[in-house]
């Protein structure tokens, strides 16, 4: 039962890892834009200085199906 938690909590981090990536990438093209307003590009900045670190990939750790340890 334990390894399926685990395997199970390392799908979940990775979804949250992608969502969270996507999102990135949408408010970065938004700071590069110069045809967008300032006060649109502040905001988008702010969001993106405020991401967890959590979702980044240095966090994420994969783990073994078969003995559901990690790495």
């Amino acid at each position: 039962m334990q390894i399926h938690a685990r395997i199970y909590l390392n799908k979940i981090k990775k979804i949250y890892f992608l969502k969270t990536e996507i999102k990135n990438i949408l408010l970065k093209s938004i700071i590069q834009d110069k045809s967008v307003e300032p006060k649109i590009r502040s905001y988008c900045i702010f969001k993106l200085l405020k991401n967890k670190k959590k979702s980044r990939i240095s966090f994420q750790k994969s783990v073994c199906l078969i003995l559901s340890k990690h790495r």
